[in-house]
């Protein structure tokens, strides 16, 4: 008995068996099927023939384009920061001057009027002539270190360190870290953290406070200088590579700090009442508020300030029975929040596209309440380690939001940051551990 054709609602008997579908089909539909099958094979045809094609016009111009453009507007922001700064001194210079001229001037001209008014009485004084001598050399003498030492401008010279221009390249092997594979510290530094748990770092160091002291470390947790803070419990600090500075971040104000000069300065332009959490990429740094249905700011970088260009309000950042708990950024300009909702008693792990502030992804964390900030970190390839310092867990979540690897931390941490590509720092209830990954 012949077989009846596959396609729905058709009543002729089947003629073939195609062989892409692998069913069988009536005269019509196989003409059809046949057509459709075609028409595709053209199509792909074409697509791989462009593909070839530009592969083909593919110039090493092409690939340099992007990291060319980069490195100009960092020259141009470069030259923009000394030409602000040269203006400064300049204005600084010309304030001294203005302000002391008049009076330097007019007191080396009453000295000078008063010797002349009565310089031939004094020489007629045979014993006056040589204090008349000693004042004309102390008047030239005066004026040489008016024209020549009032202001003396010590400049040291410029010197630019490798570390703020950063070239990772897609051709090398990507670095991965596995939590599981974390092993006995390297080194150790015993402190009581106190409250204030926060820390940052950069390609070699790491900056970390304890007893009212800024502490500054290579990455092999050798002190390289500790400076007083006197400003309050330090919320969070990130590193700003463009800026080569170190943000630090209290409830209510926010500091850079040089760590060639180890010098600190007030940042002026950003003020939020009760700030939490603080994070940044090459472009826009993002500072959250200490309250439910928190607030993310966002503030653009310019050559010597920040100006805020988007505030992300509760609804776009959480609900308002929630709290924004940590914040970081990704090398795809993408942002991590750890979350608690109050109502379910929940931690969960939002990614957020930082330009529309949609949810990429979210995992809830079976995690309890802690204490502390729930630490967050990124690692290699935009995964992400959330500390759980109440059940003591390391918790490694994938950059697709899938939980890789939960593991059990002997000594409770309380946060945690990467050194480079194959250091962790982790802070815990009695000091700070360095892994080598």
């Amino acid at each position: 008995m012949p077989r009846k054709c596959e396609i729905k609602l058709c009543t002729f008997n089947s003629s073939a068996l195609c062989s892409h579908c692998n069913k069988n089909l009536c005269t019509r539909h196989l003409t059809e099927h046949t057509h459709v099958i075609n028409n595709d094979h053209r199509s792909l045809v074409e697509q791989v023939n462009q593909l070839f094609n530009k592969i083909n016009r593919l110039t090493p111009a092409h690939l340099t384009a992007k990291p060319f453009q980069q490195l100009d507007e960092w020259r141009n922001n470069s030259h923009q920061l000394i030409d602000s700064f040269y203006q400064g001194q300049r204005q600084e210079i010309d304030d001294i001057i203005q302000q002391n001229f008049a009076k330097i001037k007019n007191e080396l001209a009453k000295t000078v009027n008063d010797l002349k008014n009565n310089v031939e009485e004094r020489i007629r004084e045979g014993d006056q002539l040589q204090h008349i001598k000693e004042i004309v050399q102390n008047v030239e003498r005066d004026i040489f270190e008016l024209q020549t030492k009032l202001i003396n401008v010590e400049i040291e010279p410029l010197t630019i360190h490798a570390e703020p221009i950063q070239i990772p390249s897609i051709i090398k092997s990507n670095t991965t870290i596995d939590l599981v594979d974390l092993k006995t510290p390297i080194k150790a530094l015993i402190f009581s953290p106190g409250f204030s748990v926060a820390l940052a770092a950069n390609n070699d160091h790491l900056l970390t406070c304890y007893d009212s002291k800024l502490h500054l470390y290579k990455d092999d947790l050798k002190l390289i200088q500790k400076i007083d803070w006197k400003f309050g419990k330090i919320m969070d600090m990130c590193y700003h590579t463009k800026l080569n500075r170190f943000i630090i971040l209290t409830s209510k104000n926010v500091f850079t700090l040089n760590i060639s000069r180890m010098t600190l300065n007030s940042i002026e332009t950003i003020k939020i009442e009760n700030m939490f959490c603080i994070s940044c990429n090459d472009t826009s740094l993002f500072v959250s508020s200490r309250n439910y249905g928190t607030t993310i700011s966002e503030y653009g970088m310019l050559p010597t300030s920040f100006h805020l260009t988007k505030r992300w309000e509760p609804s776009q950042t959480c609900s308002a029975d929630e709290f924004v708990n940590n914040i970081r950024c990704n090398t795809v300009d993408q942002l991590v929040l750890t979350i608690w909702n109050d109502l379910r008693k929940e931690w969960r792990l939002d990614l957020k596209d930082i330009r529309t502030f949609k949810t990429i992804w979210s995992l809830d964390l079976n995690m309890p309440l802690t204490q502390y900030r729930c630490g967050l970190c990124m690692l290699p390839n935009n995964d992400c380690l959330v500390v759980g310092n109440a059940s003591s867990s390391l918790y490694q979540i994938s950059s697709q939001g899938k939980l890789r690897t939960i593991i059990y931390y002997k000594r409770k941490p309380l946060n945690a940051t990467m050194v480079g590509r194959n250091l962790i720092a982790i802070i815990t209830h009695n000091g700070l551990n360095m892994h080598d990954m």
